[in-house]
């Protein structure tokens, strides 16, 4: 498993600020099929720009951001963009426990929905007995991308309604392409791993 943690699959790509003085810091872990929209909706959060020109992820992609909570203070984010290929998850499962990540962004494409099967299958290896034994305890939300192409959707509002509420999970779409909620699905995503950091925190 060492090349999971070197190079090529380990990759530093941002380091837009210095840390949070109070040294509060929020790392997030994004899967989800490859090809999704969520690479994009990375370079969306991080650069302020549209890049439909993104090579596919592989193996994880380490970046570094910030954002500031409802009370004015900064919160630093360590963002790690993951292949969330099906092929490696021992390998990601085993990441999952070793990084003790605060959250978790699942995405996948409206457009296709086999990429929500896949998101659904995430979901429940995260929600397993024997995940959750490993008392790693992510605050978890389904990303939908390209919400701007909702004339050509393939997944039924429907079914991801039925199985967020089932799962008990918050779900919310973006579009790199637009910046539809962009900077809100991120946000949204360390409020709730703040949350797991400070449980009983609703900041």
């Amino acid at each position: 498993m060492g090349n999971w943690f070197s190079s090529p699959w380990l990759s530093s790509r941002q380091n837009t600020s210095p840390l949070a003085e109070d040294g509060r810091r929020i790392k997030i872990l994004r899967l989800g099929a490859t090809g999704i929209g969520m690479s994009c909706l990375i370079h969306r959060f991080l650069y302020k720009e549209w890049q439909d020109k993104l090579i596919s992820t592989i193996g994880v992609a380490y970046y570094k951001s910030s954002i500031v909570d409802s009370s004015g203070n900064k919160v630093d984010i360590e963002l790690w963009d993951s292949t969330g290929q099906q092929t490696f998850t021992s390998i990601i499962m085993h990441y999952l426990r070793v990084k003790k990540f605060d959250a978790v962004m699942i995405g996948y494409d409206i457009t296709c929905e086999s990429s929500f099967d896949i998101a659904e299958f995430w979901v429940r290896h995260l929600q397993s007995d024997e995940f959750k034994s490993s008392a790693n305890d992510p605050f978890i939300m389904l990303v939908g991308c390209k919400s701007d192409l909702e004339e050509r959707r393939r997944v039924p509002v429907a079914r991801v309604v039925a199985f967020a509420e089932t799962h008990g999970l918050p779900s919310m779409l973006a579009s790199a392409n637009t910046g539809h909620n962009v900077e809100a699905v991120f946000t949204a995503a360390a409020v709730g791993g703040m949350s797991k950091q400070n449980p009983g925190s609703t900041e």
